[in-house]
């Protein structure tokens, strides 16, 4: 089931230097992290001492050739990985704004690094691709390409303040341009730089897994943290892995679209979804199982 499993620093999984980039599979749900966690991650970076543990997340290496760049798919710490993103960003944005000096190289040199952890040096695209759930790809690549103008978008997408991913980025970069009482910042360019220099040397416990099918699995197992996941998304996860272990030569993305196309005639209310579950669903296991226990036969309830 798991491949590989390593602690590894902020530094390395947003290293500058290798081309390994993140996407997060438009299966997954949307961004939705909010100011307590926002809040919390900040806060639990700038009150360590370095190397302060984030959790963890789970990887699919779904590049083919062996001879390219890993392109991992993030089942599991699509999250706290975005919002990591987002948090780097603003972190930059502040750190070229508010250089004392722009002849200084080594000043320079540092915040090119911080670039590269941003964006790819090949591509000059984002690192990381968010799900396009509820616009999350509009919203993200538009707060990009806002501050790094390689990035290329076309429009900026509507009603983008309204949404999480703007609201996260929007949070950071107040805390990071924060006045006090006195209207003073409470942060010069200096403290930033110590900021940046633990959020490099936070850890992660970066899981690699083969199949999307463990992937589901060990997923269902560690999801006791963060944003609980609703009755109906422990479903979908695991449809998608046992679909994955009996139909290999379907795509997940096929399979996904099979799944949305019953999800979205129930709206997006998770409680509808939810209540289809419980009235329709869980009395169907209740008589299979009622079956079994009768008449029992193996792969009854499979």
């Amino acid at each position: 089931m798991i491949q590989n499993t390593d602690n590894k620093p902020l530094s390395e999984l947003f290293s500058s230097d290798n081309k390994v980039t993140y996407h997060i599979p438009k299966y997954q749900r949307e961004y939705v992290w909010g100011k307590w966690n926002w809040e919390s991650l900040f806060d639990d970076i700038e009150e360590s001492e370095g190397s302060h543990f984030l959790g963890s997340i789970i990887c699919v290496n779904t590049e083919t050739d062996s001879l390219k760049p890993a392109a991992l798919e993030l089942v599991d710490g699509q999250q706290r990985m975005t919002t990591i993103s987002l948090l780097y960003l603003a972190i930059y944005k502040y750190l070229s704004d508010n250089m004392p000096d722009k002849s200084d190289m080594e000043s320079v040199y540092e915040l090119m690094r911080l670039r590269g952890r941003i964006i790819s040096k090949e591509d000059k695209d984002i690192r990381l691709t968010p799900s396009y759930s509820n616009h999350n790809y509009d919203d993200y690549k538009w707060i990009f390409s806002d501050v790094i103008k390689e990035i290329k978008v076309s429009k900026k997408p509507k009603f983008l303040g309204l949404r999480q991913i703007s609201r996260a980025y929007n949070y950071f970069i107040n805390r990071l341009t924060e006045i006090d009482d006195d209207n003073i910042a409470k942060y010069s360019y200096s403290s930033v730089e110590t900021l940046l220099n633990k959020l490099n040397s936070a850890t992660i416990v970066k899981i690699d897994v083969i199949s999307h099918a463990d992937a589901f699995t060990l997923f269902e197992t560690l999801n006791n943290r963060g944003v609980p996941l609703s009755a109906i998304d422990l479903i979908k996860n695991k449809l998608l892995g046992h679909l994955e272990k009996i139909d290999p030569k379907t795509s997940l993305d096929d399979n996904f679209d099979r799944w949305n196309g019953i999800i979205t005639n129930l709206t997006d209310e998770y409680k509808i979804q939810e209540r289809f579950y419980d009235s329709f669903i869980m009395p169907i296991n209740l008589i299979k199982t009622l079956k079994l226990k009768e008449h029992p036969r193996p792969f009854d309830l499979i």
